[in-house]
């Protein structure tokens, strides 16, 4: 029975990486292919309309290997409950990242003999009054979740002495408990902390989607601009949800330390949140797509420009690398989001300081 739920569990996260890897191609922007950079105007070229539906085929394949995989392994390897799946995920993620690499390369000789570029215009847009409009949600927003985080630390500190002297601390596919810990200020606290700590990191992250280089397309300046407020909105509107249920999730955990609340009403409530999440995810990724380019245009303006060529600073079309460009946070090149600029110096203390905000509640919680 513990085996059916573990596979359950784990499709339930698997089929929307699925779907949402395989669909990469169409969720970027039209004026970027594999990690190149393109003229819209090929993005409906037959090999191109080719390259995408064979990646989809690839990454279908490569799932249901994995699929099968762990199933298989499920029989075999005895490990907690989660590490294998933490495990084969994240294996998951590298075989479909060598995917991708197959398509990025073979883009790449694609681009080069076509020199699609070479005869355009190559012009870079920037709107002098877009961070004057109101491109993300107010960070009030996150008042509210910390002062919920902070009533319930300081609700467990009043209250530590009643607590039991050992800590449920995880449970397996049934609810039995399969490891406790020591009580302590530290194991009380961890998750209170840890929803200040995801408060933080997600108000960090709208300050983020707020102050990310612009990206303009210079074939059709005004409608990219206006597709491109609308994706930052939609996506500080997650970054506040995701907020507010990860907070209330949390605090049910701490209430389970007064109040005994059966551990399945726990599962069910953590998987609740979670396909929530995903599926507003997905619901933003299909429906707006990166920058906004999946959104409905509503003027037929067209420049003739393109966008200026900076391959050279993408390294395998992932890794943006610009020494001469200070900005910190950039638009991923393949994918829904953002990423950093790594030759800037304030990118790593950002990375830094992300990682001891996240390090902090798992070392106290120990």
């Amino acid at each position: 029975m513990e085996k059916y739920l573990e596979l359950i569990f784990y499709l339930i996260i698997q089929i929307p990486v699925y779907v949402l890897l395989a669909l990469m191609p169409y969720l970027t922007r039209k004026t970027e292919s594999f990690g190149f950079s393109i003229p819209r105007e090929v993005y409906n070229r037959p090999e191109l309309n080719g390259m995408r539906k064979r990646y989809v085929l690839f990454v279908t394949v490569w799932t249901v290997l994995a699929v099968f995989g762990y199933i298989g392994c499920l029989s075999v390897i005895k490990v907690e409950p989660g590490i294998l799946m933490a495990m084969w995920t994240g294996g998951y993620l590298c075989g479909s990242f060598v995917v991708y690499l197959l398509f990025h390369f073979q883009m790449k000789r694609l681009k080069t003999a076509n020199e699609w570029h070479k005869l355009k215009r190559q012009t870079v847009v920037i709107d002098t009054q877009f961070r004057n409009r109101n491109i993300v949600h107010s960070n009030g927003w996150f008042i509210p979740p910390f002062l919920i985080a902070i009533t319930t630390t300081i609700l467990l500190i009043v209250n530590y002495p009643s607590l039991p002297d050992q800590l449920p601390q995880q449970y397996d596919f049934q609810g039995n408990i399969t490891n406790t810990v020591a009580k302590s200020y530290g194991s009380v606290l961890g998750l209170s902390i840890t929803q200040i700590s995801i408060t933080v990191l997600l108000l960090l992250m709208n300050v983020m989607i707020g102050r990310t280089k612009q990206q303009i397309d210079a074939d059709r300046p005004k409608q990219s601009l206006e597709q491109n407020i609308i994706f930052r909105r939609s996506w500080s509107a997650f970054t506040i949800g995701s907020c507010y249920s990860l907070v209330l999730l949390f605090t049910l955990m701490n209430v389970a330390m007064f109040i005994h609340i059966p551990p399945f009403v726990l599962m069910i409530a953590t998987l609740i949140q979670v396909v929530i999440m995903v599926a507003w995810a997905a619901l933003l990724s299909f429906k707006v797509g990166q920058g906004g380019d999946r959104l409905q245009a509503t003027s037929s303006e067209k420049s003739g420009a393109v966008n200026r060529d900076d391959d050279q600073y993408w390294k395998l079309g992932q890794v943006y690398c610009n020494p001469h460009d200070p900005a910190i946070f950039v638009e991923k090149r393949f994918g829904i989001g953002w990423t950093i600029n790594v030759a800037r110096p304030g990118s790593w203390l950002m990375l830094i300081g992300l990682l001891v905000i996240i390090l902090i509640p798992i070392w106290l919680s120990r």
